[in-house]
């Protein structure tokens, strides 16, 4: 009922739902607020993140936040004011916002190599991102500030997906040169430190191989890439 309401632009009955004690937040399930955001019902969203509604969970079956169905669905206000709620280091590296980058490794400092299926709200099937990091979704999305900032904070350039591409190869795939060029160069820093491989070279280096799924040539942008 709650979903149907803020689907429908039903604000005072939003308010009703809410006041006593409706889940918002149910994982697993498209929330009142991915509905409201994707019809773009500003009040509605603008109501339900008063009441607590977590602007990070993701739709169930398209992966994505109430953000990112606001800008699919072009919904411009909406798109505006959840850019100014809190995202997931995933969503906020796709986005370019080094603001929510910040807090987010502030809370959890680990997020920062963090793989994608750790945000996903739905059941447990494979997603061709499953294992992505912050820093691919950056560097796909042209994010060079962006790239700059995650590998001075420690994030890994070594990744590879599960058939060997590198992250310079997705960026360059994706048509970002020039972040590749930036990645390869951050790999080649490392190992220059750190000839063993040893993970001796930075916070970022590890010594170990990690992995994701997407081939080079694969969605960029879209559901797979905005965050």
């Amino acid at each position: 009922m709650l979903c149907e309401a803020a689907g429908t632009d039903r604000l005072a009955a939003v308010r009703v739902m809410g006041d006593p004690g409706f889940d918002l937040n149910r994982r697993g399930t498209r929330t009142p607020l991915l509905v409201a955001a994707f019809n773009g019902h500003l009040e509605v969203v603008r109501d339900l993140v008063t009441a607590g509604a977590d602007t990070t969970l993701r739709d169930p079956s398209y992966h994505t936040p109430p953000l990112v169905h606001a800008m699919h669905s072009q919904q411009a206000g909406v798109v505006a004011c959840l850019m100014e709620q809190p995202m997931d280091i995933f969503t906020a590296a796709a986005r370019d916002r080094a603001d929510h980058v910040l807090a987010a490794l502030e809370r959890a400092p680990d997020c920062l190599n963090a793989r994608f299926r750790f945000v996903r709200s739905g059941t447990g099937e494979v997603h061709v991102n499953n294992r992505a990091p912050p820093l691919w979704f950056a560097a796909v999305n042209g994010r060079d500030a962006m790239v700059g900032l995650l590998l001075e904070s420690g994030a890994d350039p070594t990744v590879r997906d599960g058939e060997g591409h590198s992250l310079a190869e997705h960026a360059r795939a994706a048509g970002q040169a020039a972040i590749a060029e930036k990645i390869e160069a951050s790999v080649a820093a490392g190992q220059a430190c750190d000839p063993a491989g040893l993970g001796l070279a930075g916070r970022g280096c590890t010594g170990r191989l990690l992995c994701f799924a997407t081939p080079p040539g694969g969605q960029a942008i879209g559901q797979s890439g905005t965050g």
